[in-house]
């Protein structure tokens, strides 16, 4: 059976090697370089892994080359990073038993799931827990034995089981091989050793148990093998016996050897380098700088310069004998990779970092900063300054000041940031109340439930004070301020013995009219013209998928859209819901595949959904990514999963849109990506106009001429040099909104590609006053 499995192993992996797409021409990823897993040190390049991602940092150009799911990665967490300087690949193994391979000289990168997938052991024995390499091949420590891989063939070769037993698996968590024998740590058993040459070690038998003691990592050294256990002891190989050779000052959590023969180290807040001799070479000690105390996991000595990492903060470079003298050498990024809330706007990127469950329930506070870029430069909010807030779910910016920036704290209130200024708002200082339901006296933060917020067209903003009687409040300074409390007591129907009824999940503010998407109530439409006026939306009758109602758009004719724990449903005209009371019917988007008519978004839970400036919608999904879909809703354009694009995981909690950049970002469970749509909105002037890409050269495939910076409802002719009208096309006018771009795939009315050339494109505004003339040229 052992011996099957490792031919199989082999066969299999013909077939199941796939070289990753590169997505970069569209994406952008914004990943947390903060949990770092392990690093690789040469002697002019650091390779650093971190959870979702890796980065190479140049020595001596002191520059990074990142690798991400855009560029091709799985985005699964991984746990093993290594670097074959005779082959120039970069070896990824992960949690799951993925194997990724990136070719550094091209940046082509290889998935090998033939670990991964395979169905003989359970799932957590898959994980990949070491790589060594040793005459062109690696040998890959699993939960479940060793094994081998080709470099050169790109091949796995054999698989190598310690124990006989299908039940009892051999956790290999470390390896070493040196002179054509593998030695390796078992959890719970101790050190094995095996000869490679030997055809029999496919079987059990064929290992030598040599000694009880487990190690944590191993390493070559100067032609030998060295070990630690996470003790004060260095451990070299002898006669196939590891006894301990030197003596640490503290106990080593990690340490690594470099290129040069000098081994690093690691105890939390010291860093002992040595050489091949275990004399000393430097040590990098604590000191004032209290910061980086107890906080290095990781560390690798090369250049005379130290490297390590400094947990939950990012990973740095220092010179001299303490960590005063530090340099940053991770990319930006942002605090974390999960993300729940963000919002974004004229290069403004705003994330947050709390989280509520589906049953909107908090299990642990998140007592997390904020994370913002502003033009591409990250610089985050720590803690540190909004402490008296925790578990920070939303953000809202404001459109009229992209300086002004609101967030809603699920504990502590709303927190204000104006200009660099934070300031928080609760019970004590608003009309925001406080749970009424008796809370943990212990937390650091008050009771105070604001979930969500938006500003309506007249500027004033309203809030979702969760869990109190009356959760839909327009802000105000006055604790007393009743008038500013929206009566929807009745449609609530609230018992205060069971208090995540006082729920409401997502506001949309329309003119006189506020629709709110509650947790298990359905939807309520309130008109604050009238007092206590309400309509509640809760039954099958209504034509309603679920009672939760997770998100809602107005999009730009008008309609609203919702979006359920069980499908998607909207409202043409949600006004005369008004006037029809609970007998209004929410409708089903119902579209034809191959003639069979389907509903869109049958039976998902939407998180999450936006309307771009083509008034066509972005919609997040909890476990089946991210949907674009035309204005109607007949026809998917897109649907972004983990398996085509660079989603790091298909649990999307909301989508951000930059209206002025056609930026779109995606916030899932782990990570932030962003796609540019070149979807903008219209501008006031046709002074900004631009044509790209420009020139369209013959290895753009599919290519869409973009024309951006266009007023509402602008004309754009598309015509050859000498004045034929080849093309013509008008962008999109709602109200007094539209978009602010037309797009041409380069062809004819009558659908030809049209010949290389220089064309010209005239714009008009739709009053035909303004004009703008440009020159675009394509070469076939």
């Amino acid at each position: 059976m052992k011996q099957l499995f490792a031919v199989f192993l082999a066969i299999f992996s013909i077939f199941c090697s796939t070289s990753a797409q590169d997505f970069s021409l569209n994406w952008k990823s914004h990943f947390a370089y903060t949990d770092f897993v392990d690093v690789f040190a040469t002697e002019d390049k650091i390779y650093v892994a971190s959870l979702k991602s890796i980065f190479v940092h140049d020595v001596t150009q002191n520059s990074n080359k990142e690798y991400t799911t855009v560029e091709g990665l799985s985005g699964e967490d991984i746990s093993v990073l290594h670097y074959s300087e005779d082959y120039g690949l970069i070896v990824i193994g992960y949690e799951t038993g993925l194997l990724e391979i990136i070719d550094e000289s091209t940046g082509e990168i290889t998935s090998f799931v033939d670990i991964e997938g395979q169905s003989l052991y359970p799932s957590d024995a898959l994980r990949i827990n070491d790589i060594k390499e040793e005459n062109g091949l690696i040998y890959i420590a699993t939960g479940f034995g060793v094994v081998e891989f080709n470099l050169e063939t790109h091949f796995f070769e054999e698989t190598y089981l310690v124990s006989d037993s299908s039940v009892d698996l051999t956790n290999v968590q470390a390896i070493g091989v040196l002179n054509d024998v593998i030695y390796i740590s078992v959890e719970g058993e101790g050190v094995y050793y095996g000869d490679k040459l030997n055809s029999n070690l496919l079987f059990a038998s064929s290992w030598t148990n040599s000694q009880a003691e487990e190690f944590t990592q191993i390493e070559t050294l100067s032609g030998n093998l060295i070990a630690h256990l996470n003790s004060t002891q260095v451990y070299e190989l002898n006669e196939n016996i590891f006894s301990s050779i030197y003596a640490n000052d503290n106990a080593i959590i990690d340490f690594k050897v470099n290129a040069m023969d000098q081994l690093t180290l690691t105890s939390s807040s010291v860093s002992t380098v040595l050489n091949s001799e275990y004399e000393f070479v430097a040590v990098i000690d604590q000191d004032e700088n209290v910061e980086f105390n107890d906080n290095i996991p990781i560390s690798v000595y090369t250049s005379n310069e130290l490297y390590f990492s400094f947990s939950g903060n990012a990973f740095f470079k220092t010179q001299g004998t303490n960590f005063s003298r530090t340099q940053m050498v991770s990319p930006q990024g942002p605090l974390m990779n999960y993300a729940y809330g963000i919002d974004a706007y004229d290069g403004e990127l705003w994330i947050t970092h709390g989280e509520v469950s589906r049953s909107f329930t908090v299990n642990n506070l998140t007592y997390t900063g904020i994370s913002h870029s502003s033009s591409g430069i990250w610089g985050n909010v720590p803690y540190e300054e909004v402490t008296g807030v925790a578990d920070i779910v939303n953000v809202t910016i404001d459109r009229e000041d992209k300086n002004h920036v609101y967030f809603s704290a699920f504990f502590g209130g709303l927190l204000e940031y104006q200009d660099g200024v934070f300031e928080i708002y609760n019970s004590s200082n608003s009309n925001i109340e406080d749970d009424f339901v008796t809370g943990n006296t212990e937390l650091r933060v008050t009771l105070d439930k604001v979930f969500n917020c938006a500003i309506d067209s007249e500027g004033e903003l309203w809030i979702l004070n969760n869990r109190t009687y009356n959760p839909l409040k327009q802000f105000s300074f006055d604790p007393d301020d009743e008038s500013a409390t929206a009566d929807i007591s009745d449609a609530l129907n609230q018992s205060v013995d069971s208090p995540i009824s006082f729920n409401l999940w997502d506001l949309e503010v329309y003119e006189d009219y506020i629709f709110l998407g509650s947790y298990n109530k359905g939807l309520i439409a309130y008109d604050r013209t009238t007092e206590n006026s309400y309509a509640l939306f809760d039954n099958t009758s209504n034509n309603m998928p679920a009672l939760t109602v997770r998100s809602l758009a107005q999009d730009l004719n008008g309609e609203l859209w919702l979006g359920t724990t069980y499908g998607l449903r909207r409202f043409t005209n949600p006004i005369n819901i008004f006037q029809l009371g609970t007998s209004a019917q929410a409708e089903s988007i119902i579209f034809l595949d191959d003639g069979v008519a389907q509903e869109l978004l049958f039976q998902q839970v939407v998180t999450d959904i936006k309307v771009d400036a083509d008034n066509k919608k972005w919609i997040a999904t909890a476990d089946n990514g991210v949907y674009y879909v035309s204005s109607d809703g007949q026809e998917t354009i897109y649907n972004f999963t983990t398996a085509n694009s660079p989603l790091p995981s298909n649990v999307v909690n909301q989508i951000a849109i930059d209206e002025v950049t056609g930026a779109v970002y995606f916030a899932t469970d782990a990570g932030v990506v962003e796609f540019d749509s070149n979807i903008t909105e219209a501008v006031t002037d046709l002074n900004s106009v631009k044509v790209f890409p420009n020139p369209v050269r013959p290895e753009y495939n599919d290519i869409l001429v973009t024309v951006q910076g266009l007023t509402a409802g602008a004309n754009v002719k598309f015509t050859d040099i000498e004045g034929n009208l080849v093309y013509e096309a008008q962008n999109d006018t709602y109200s007094e909104d539209g978009s602010g771009t037309v797009q041409w795939d380069t062809k004819t009315f009558e659908g030809r590609s049209v010949s290389s050339g220089v064309y010209l494109v005239l714009i008009t505004d739709k009053d035909g006053v303004e004009t703008a003339i440009e020159k675009l040229l394509i070469i076939r």
